[in-house]
């Protein structure tokens, strides 16, 4: 599916919480949703960058993340009960200093020791905030593993492929400069 054509993003409530669906235009003018996970391809035609999907724009304070468990697997905000029952939104303290995402049909695979969940983006590129569902081409610059609540979190740094090839970057080391 060429999703860089017919994306739509889509604000709505699910199970009480603020969720963002992606939706596709067929030729007939019917519009479908799609998952973002599983139907947006990883790869870029010339094999020099990847897919990613934006969860959380730079700047944001409210965690999303893709909600594998519901179908067209929405960006939902992070949510959890305290122990009166109430439904806390997840919150960071600080604005995101970079947008946060995830690779498309990617899976870090618990039986491994992986967290279950797709490989997260964080994207370092200088320009404007990337909203929540943006589908942009990303240059891999590297990749950091870390355990997070005893499970392995892989992070793929990647900045925009265009801002990249623009200003000559290969590698995290030529960031430096």
């Amino acid at each position: 599916m060429d999703i860089a054509q017919h994306v739509v993003t889509e604000k709505g409530q699910s199970v009480d919480v603020d969720s963002w669906f992606l939706s596709a235009t067929n030729s007939a003018g019917e519009k479908n949703y799609i998952s973002p996970w599983h139907d947006v391809d990883p790869m870029v035609d010339d094999r020099s960058s990847i897919k990613g999907v934006i969860e959380m724009e730079r700047g944001a304070t409210v965690i999303k993340s893709c909600a594998l468990s519901f179908e067209h697997n929405p960006i939902m905000q992070e949510t959890s009960v305290d122990k009166s029952g109430l439904l806390i939104h997840k919150v960071i303290e600080e604005p995101a200093l970079f947008n946060y995402g995830f690779v498309p049909q990617t899976w870090s695979d618990s039986r491994w020791g992986g967290d279950g969940n797709p490989l997260d983006l964080v994207d370092l590129s200088s320009g404007q905030a990337k909203t929540t569902l943006t589908v942009c081409d990303f240059k891999v610059l590297g990749v950091l593993g870390h355990i997070d609540k005893g499970m392995l979190d892989y992070k793929i740094i990647v900045l925009d492929a265009k801002e990249a090839n623009e200003r000559g970057i290969l590698t995290l080391d030529d960031l430096k400069d």
